[in-house]
């Protein structure tokens, strides 16, 4: 199943838990063995693999342990500062004119007439 951007947050991780159970099996890897390397108990990773909420840590360190570090650069790149597209802001003032802050057009009150 492919993650789209109007998925609920239960559905999201039961496809990512889906997704690390099928990493793990085809690495011919037990879930003891995945708790022996990451230091996450196995009852964590069967609820993980379950599609529970876990710590953002415990999918990281399984993530290193399956080697798939590398595919969080394509879940957040990293963001690139245009620099020259910053100084262009500062530097570019806007005219601004002049306000008249005489009112030629006072407000005359009773009295005053």
């Amino acid at each position: 199943m492919e993650i789209k951007y109007w998925d609920n947050t239960n559905s999201v991780l039961q496809e990512i838990g889906r997704r690390i159970k099928d990493a793990r099996i085809a690495g011919e890897i037990s879930q003891k063995e995945l708790s022996e390397k990451t230091g996450i108990s196995v009852s964590t990773i069967v609820h993980i693999e379950n599609g529970k909420d876990t710590k953002f840590s415990n999918i990281i360190a399984i993530l290193a342990q399956l080697n798939y570090m590398t595919n969080l650069n394509v879940l957040l790149p990293e963001y690139q500062i245009n620099l020259a597209k910053d100084f262009e802001k500062e530097t570019k003032k806007q005219r601004v004119r002049k306000t008249n802050k005489i009112n030629k057009n006072p407000t005359i009150w009773e009295e005053d007439k």
